[in-house]
């Protein structure tokens, strides 16, 4: 065991593999410190490329392997089946099926323990990051990125607070903005990291072969426990410019708190506008400002797994246990008449206009790719923890892949 993760037993061929690997990362290394100059991070710390990829040999030589592999037997033959049963045949699973990439999600397997959370895509590239947590605790929480092509993971981020400290948080969500990654990271924590950071990085392993993993430290992290009652930032999202987050809420959980009882809302959303002209100036208005608006989600809605206004439509997954149907819903916003005192404008969602959606069982975070009426959604069910062989209830449809929903007009 290496930092609480097994290596495998044939330690020759790993032992190869791990030396081929490492002469890649240090030929990268060696190109990039011939470049001029170096790169200063938007946050303030002078930051070159040279150390960052040096850093990545370090924590790739560290024993942790994160694999792409299919946990669930028969995959496409149920996914075909799935497809029938789920979001009205409007689904599709990237599965490599039918000509399109297979976008398996990375870490499920044995020994990685990994259980996927939440999805966004890299502005301009439509490449994927999901976030994972380690089921166990013993492993930080990760960040993959696929390859929006291939589906083929280029790289994982092993997660680190600002501080330096490994990140073990649940990462319910991801989202990314045009400067700027964020991510739920532990109570009602908003995690923040560049994307200049991130896309060095990438760029410093793109001519290496493998999964290169690399440890990603946090620019920074802020608190909106007081704007929530308390209760816990469940998901992240971005759309349009605004930043989207809110609670997990059910009350047979610890997750029992209510977001904002004064107005009788279980759940809710806060609604952030982001602007700024680079990294930080972003974050500074982010973590400085109050919502511009806030959204009240009726009582009969609970245990949101995501959340994002798009036009004049919000866009939910709810779901919980591992034999339970989640449920995809689609609701018109409307504004209330009163105003907050602080100057949020109030929203709740019009019932008499909703549709939802029945969705595989454990379904967590999606994104939504507005130029082509799409969504890339994931569901928690494929890790080895609700589908291995000493798994006491197994996960009913189970699936190990991103899938593609269809969101049409008329919905």
């Amino acid at each position: 065991m290496v930092n609480g993760r097994e290596n495998g037993s044939n330690h020759r061929g790993a032992d190869r593999a791990a030396a081929f690997r490492l002469l890649i990362l240090l030929c990268a290394f060696f190109v990039v410190l011939r470049m001029p100059g170096g790169n200063t991070d938007p946050f303030g710390a002078e930051v070159t490329d040279g150390s960052t990829v040096e850093d990545a040999v370090q924590t790739f030589l560290s024993g942790y392997r994160y694999s792409q592999v299919h946990t669930v037997p028969h995959y496409r033959k149920r996914n075909q089946a799935m497809r029938a049963t789920y979001f009205d045949g409007r689904a599709l699973a990237l599965d490599g099926s039918m000509g399109l990439p297979d976008f398996c999600i990375p870490g499920l397997a044995e020994r990685e323990h990994m259980i996927p959370q939440g999805i966004a895509c890299l502005p301009g590239t439509d490449d994927v990051i999901i976030s994972s947590y380690d089921a166990d605790g013993s492993s930080p929480s990760i960040l993959s990125v696929l390859e929006a092509q291939t589906g083929r993971v280029c790289a994982v981020f092993l997660l680190q607070y600002p501080d330096g400290r490994e990140c073990h948080s649940h990462v319910g969500g991801v989202a990314v903005s045009d400067w700027n990654l964020y991510l739920t990271t532990r109570g009602s924590r908003i995690g923040c990291i560049s994307l200049a950071k991130i896309r060095r990085m990438l760029a410093a392993v793109s001519a290496g072969g493998g999964m290169p993993v690399m440890s990603l430290t946090m620019d920074a992290e802020t608190d909106l426990s007081t704007m929530m009652n308390g209760a816990s930032t469940g998901y992240i999202s971005v759309m349009d410019g605004v930043l989207y987050t809110g609670n997990f809420y059910h009350k047979s959980s610890v997750y029992h708190v209510s977001a904002d009882p004064e107005r009788g809302a279980n759940s809710l959303v806060l609604a952030f506008p982001l602007c700024g002209d680079d990294s930080e100036s972003e974050w500074k208005n982010f973590a400085g400002c109050a919502p511009a608006r806030r959204y009240l989600i009726p009582k009969e809605i609970t245990k949101i797994q995501d959340a994002v206004v798009w036009g004049d439509r919000m866009y939910l997954s709810s779901s919980y246990g591992r034999r339970h149907n989640s449920e995809f819903i689609i609701a018109d916003v409307r504004k209330e008449e009163s105003c907050d005192p602080s100057g949020e404008e109030i929203y709740t969602l019009d019932m008499d206009r909703m549709t939802s959606f029945t969705a595989m069982p454990m379904t967590e975070g999606f994104c939504i790719l507005p130029e082509n009426k799409r969504a890339y959604l994931i569901s928690e069910s494929g890790s080895i923890r609700y589908t291995g062989s000493t798994t006491p209830r197994h996960a009913c449809d189970p699936t190990d892949t991103v899938w593609e929903i269809q969101l049409a007009d008329d919905v």
